[in-house]
């Protein structure tokens, strides 16, 4: 979650740790909050949390909606065991799908 000037401005004026609204605000969602921390050479806030899309959803509005973030960034992690299971279905969905090949391509860009 990247801050806006307007944050970094209210920071510097008062200085204090944002730890508290953090925890509450992943709360507020449901979600777990693992550990966070701050990345001085991007402005941003790294959250490491746990909970569903849709908490994961509500916190990028609310966050967004505040005007103290101009860019939140989403990075999901699966367990390897559930890697395994995606890893089996794509194998699945490839055996049903059929990329054009090179004629079929060279076709389409010629009736273009």
């Amino acid at each position: 979650m990247r801050y806006s000037p307007g944050a970094f401005q209210g920071m510097v004026s008062e200085p204090r740790s944002r730890a508290p609204e953090i925890e509450k605000m992943f709360a507020g969602s449901g979600m777990e909050l693992v550990d966070a921390g701050f990345s001085v050479s991007s402005g941003e806030i790294c959250a490491v949390v746990r909970g569903t899309r849709e908490q994961v959803g509500k916190v990028e509005f609310a966050c967004m909606a505040s005007g103290a973030f101009v860019e939140v960034d989403l990075l999901e992690l699966v367990t390897l065991d559930d890697m395994v299971e995606m890893m089996s279905g794509a194998g699945q969905l490839l055996g049903k799908y059929q990329s054009p090949n090179m004629d079929q391509i060279d076709r389409l860009l010629l009736d273009e």
